[in-house]
Parts: C-alpha cells; structure tokens; sequence
C-alpha cells in the first residue's frame, strides 16, 4: 500500500518533535515551541539590547546612517542591530550560531525584525512601493554551504520576500574557496573583489526597479560592497544594502543621503 505523501510529512515531523527538543538560539535554554527563536529572559535582554546607538553616527541602530563603501561606491545600509564581537549579546550569539547551523526560527525571526526595518527607511530613499523592489542576497561560496549546509544569506532574503510580496532574484556568483572570516581586512576586500560576479541576464531583469541587497552581518563591508559595486559597474542606480547587524567600522554618511 502506497503511503500518502501528506501522512509521511505528517509522521517525519512527529518523529522530529519527540526527539529534537526547541532550544533558544542564543543561550540553548529549552523552550517550550520551535516556532521560537528566543527564551523569554533573552527576549527581555534583546529588547534592552535594541535601544543601544550606533558608536559611529550615535543614532539608535534603526535609524542609523552609516552607508557601505567599496572602492568609491557607497549605497545606503539599513541594519536592525549592532554587533561587538567583544560583547556577550544576544544579537551576537544570534549571528554566530546561525553561520554554521540551519535555526529556521532563527531566520524568521531575523527575517521579521530586518523587514520592519527596511519598511520603514526604505521610503527615505525611494517612492517605489515595497512589493515592487527587487531582494537579492551576498551568496556563500560553495565550499561554504558544503561545509555549513546552508546559505544565511538567502534563508533570510527568501522570508524577506515572502513577508514583503516581492521578487528575489538570484544575482551573483561566488567562487571563492577562502573563508572571509579567517582573512585580514584588506584580505578580504581583494577575496571579494576577485570572487564574485554578475550571473548573466541581471540588468535586464532588473530594468529601472530598486534592489535591496542582503546579508546577514557587515564587518569590513568587503563582500556586500563588492556585490554592490557590480551593481553599481553594470548601471543598476538604485541600491541599498540590509543586514542584521553591523560592526561599528563603517563610514557615516550626511543626512541628506537619506533624503
């Protein structure tokens, strides 16, 4: 007899709910849904968390004015969070268990808190309604998601776009075979700048339309401002990047590049 496809989803979620037990992505206590991704005290502590400003352009995070720059290009960056790797935090433990393990609650709930921001500093920068944008993500090399099994990037940008009703589109091609965390700044910018390119028929796709870039953390800005330069190479004007969280290194942009 030919099982129904419906009642095999049906008992392999069964099998996983009694053997794999919901734990917070930030202190691994045991919570009581897998739908969450944080424990009631961490959720307390992230909220405290959320109120901290930007060192750089001491604003409050979501509504900082910090911007990208690779090799002279400069776009827009919206981030959620702050990111000190000196500082025990919940965002922190957030974006460092997710790089090397899949916490689908983890994501929709990054995913969530990355699209509340950009609904809300998007429309600073451009009249283009949020369902007509266009989402892209800084892809993982391939080394990368054979090791880790994932790509944090595009788990994040997929649930953006489903929350926001609008296109993603796959835009870029990584071939590098470094891990950009093990690398010195300057490493990093000339890995990036050698490692990704434009997959074929992006332009077109794109038209006249505004392209949100994602990633899940900005440090040097080396990989998401090289994505952002091929952007920018290819005659594609209307950019912005959104990420998680962001290091306090980035160089503060005028008020009126948000105009």
């Amino acid at each position: 007899m030919k099982i129904p496809e419906k009642l095999k989803a049906w008992f392999y979620e069964y099998i996983l709910a009694l053997f794999i037990v919901p734990k917070c992505v930030s202190c691994f206590s045991v919570i009581e849904s897998d739908k969450e991704a944080l424990c009631e005290e961490c959720k307390h502590t992230y909220q405290l968390e959320s109120k901290l400003e930007c060192s750089v352009c001491r604003r409050p995070h979501a509504y900082c004015t910090c911007r990208v720059e690779f090799e002279g290009a400069y776009i827009p960056l919206f981030h959620v969070t702050g990111y000190d790797i000196k500082r025990n935090a919940i965002s922190k433990n957030i974006v460092l268990h997710i790089k090397d393990n899949n916490y689908p609650a983890a994501f929709d709930f990054m995913a969530g808190e990355m699209t509340e921001i950009l609904k809300l500093r998007l429309p600073l920068i451009t009249a283009a309604p949020l369902d007509q944008i266009i989402l892209t993500w800084v892809p993982r090399s391939e080394k990368a998601k054979r090791r880790a099994g994932h790509d944090q990037s595009y788990e994040m940008a997929e649930r953006i776009a489903a929350l926001l009703g609008c296109r993603l589109l796959p835009m870029f091609e990584n071939s590098s075979v470094s891990f950009q965390k093990t690398l010195s700044k300057d490493k990093r910018r000339e890995n990036a700048k050698n490692s990704y390119s434009l997959k074929e028929g992006v332009v077109d796709a794109v038209g006249h339309r505004h392209v949100v870039l994602v990633d899940d953390i900005v440090t040097t800005g080396a990989s998401i401002g090289a994505c952002a330069k091929l952007l920018r190479d290819s005659g594609i004007k209307h950019l912005s990047a959104l990420v998680y969280a962001k290091t306090d290194s980035q160089k503060s942009a005028t008020d009126d590049f948000f105009v």
